[in-house]
């Protein structure tokens, strides 16, 4: 009865019995329109009142705009805004897509991990992983132009941490490589690859940047480095 009286309103501002709020997680729910942030998640180095505003837009501001790109993936962008499956696409506009995605797969079908060398049937699968890949990359620029027009409501630059030597957008992507940093084993490394959508870190680190030509410009990366690389892809803005 109570799940009954929910039919027609919003779920904003509301917990989801299913997903209790210590969880650390964060989703898109495409029939309903909606995204869950729990406040599991919004915690250090995720989110912090202290931090500068580059951490919070590098941290929960990456998250929400990956959650955002969810409703315009390859999964997401077959509902519309009332989360009804239905085609609400321009022909040529679908198309744009098709190849924007395909170019992320071509780039992630080639990445190898080395932990796994020698174990060629072990590697990323793009095309399962398309939509987080997608969303990755897709939010990082809503995150990033978020802070800048933030920045620019303000008239002025944040101030830079002592010691650091990092310019405040320098901190954005540092702070955003620091939350998915880590190390995992063989073992974990396999059963990930085999059971999870998401890249590992060290891709969702890595091809995240060199695909945004703000970080590049921002750490002055030459054109053909190994953080520059001369083709990138994007699935919207340029």
């Amino acid at each position: 009865m109570q799940d009954y009286r929910k039919l027609g309103t919003s779920p904003r501002n509301t917990w989801k019995e299913d997903l209790p709020p210590h969880v650390v997680n964060a989703f898109h729910s495409l029939s309903q329109n909606a995204i869950y942030v729990t406040a599991g998640i919004l915690r250090s180095p995720v989110y912090s009142p202290r931090n500068m505003l580059a951490n919070k837009y590098a941290g929960v501001g990456w998250i929400i705009g990956h959650e955002i790109i969810h409703g315009f993936d390859v999964e997401g962008s077959q509902y519309d805004k009332q989360g009804n499956l239905r085609n609400w696409w321009e022909d040529e506009d679908k198309e744009r897509f098709k190849n924007a995605t395909q170019c992320f797969i071509d780039q992630y079908d080639n990445y190898i991990y080395p932990q796994l060398k020698g174990k060629p049937n072990f590697k990323q699968n793009a095309k399962k992983s398309v939509g987080e890949i997608a969303a990755d990359n897709a939010g990082i620029k809503l995150s990033y132009y978020a802070y800048r027009k933030e920045v620019d409501k303000l008239g002025r630059e944040e101030k830079m941490l002592p010691g650091l030597g990092l310019s405040p957008d320098q901190l954005f992507f540092v702070t955003f490589a620091q939350i998915w940093c880590s190390k995992e084993t063989e073992a974990v490394l396999i059963y990930w690859l085999l059971n999870f959508q998401h890249p590992l870190s060290n891709y969702r680190i890595l091809s995240t940047l060199w695909n945004f030509p703000e970080f590049s410009q921002t750490f002055n990366c030459s054109l053909g480095s190994p953080m520059n690389p001369e083709r990138k892809c994007s699935l919207f803005g340029d």
